[in-house]
């Protein structure tokens, strides 16, 4: 999770997405969460729409005060409403059991997810989509091209963007990218070969219409939304908040 200063990723020409169709493939599921201190304190979070009613997003991005979290869908640019997307309440959230953190050579994660209720359901249509999750043990192969979608200012230095983006990665060798941060990658999560999304937790990978991931940490490591025990977690909260 970054504070509105920091919102800023790296995917070097991306590709804008317009709302002009709803097919989820186009990023049409992304919303923001955002939450807000009351003091001028803002952080920002991307999410994935997985029913009208539900966001799958970070744990570590999830707050105890839900009156102070707002998400937003259906826009292409940050924290806009109106015309531009509308902003939905939380009515409740609950992270994964096991989530835990560990600050050793590098800030590290486990099962870092987490899903929100919101209060209403999301009107779904030309603007928004959900998207399905991958079934268990679908994440696509090394090597293979996958989907990033995320909000931000893209590019430090040369892209001032708040837009939506897409961006088409590969999936690496776990054994290959634990090594790049000098730790080993768990069974719950997975990395991204290509330019890292800094700074944007819960960017999502997806391809086919199917969910397989949400930015953790590293800026290209991901939980895994195809292992067993965040795929149930997930399930099992649709059905129960």
């Amino acid at each position: 999770m970054v504070g509105l200063s920091a919102v800023a990723c790296a995917f070097a020409a991306a590709a804008f997405i317009s709302f002009g169709d709803a097919a989820s493939s186009d990023g049409h599921f992304m919303v923001q969460v955002q939450y807000d201190d009351g003091n001028g304190g803002k952080s920002l979070c991307n999410g994935a729409l997985v029913t009208k009613s539900h966001v799958a997003t970070l744990a570590s991005c999830a707050s105890g005060d839900i009156s102070k979290t707002t998400v937003f869908s259906g826009t292409a640019l940050l924290w806009k409403t109106g015309k531009n997307g509308t902003a939905h309440a939380v009515k409740t959230f609950k992270k994964h059991p096991k989530f835990s953190l560990k600050n050793a050579a590098t800030i590290q994660y486990y099962f870092d997810v987490a899903v929100f209720k919101l209060q209403k359901p999301v009107s779904t249509g030309a603007q928004v989509s959900t998207i399905e999750l991958g079934a268990v043990g679908s994440l696509p192969a090394v090597g293979k091209n996958v989907r990033l979608a995320g909000f931000g200012t893209y590019d430090f230095s040369k892209d001032i963007t708040n837009k939506l983006r897409l961006r088409v990665v590969q999936i690496q060798d776990k054994a290959a990218c634990g090594k790049q941060f000098g730790v080993t990658i768990p069974s719950d999560e997975f990395c991204t070969v290509g330019d890292p999304d800094n700074g944007k937790s819960g960017t999502s990978v997806f391809a086919n219409d199917k969910l397989y991931g949400l930015m953790s940490w590293g800026s290209k490591v991901f939980v895994d939304v195809t292992n067993p025990e965040i795929n149930s977690f997930i399930k099992e909260q649709i059905k129960s908040l």
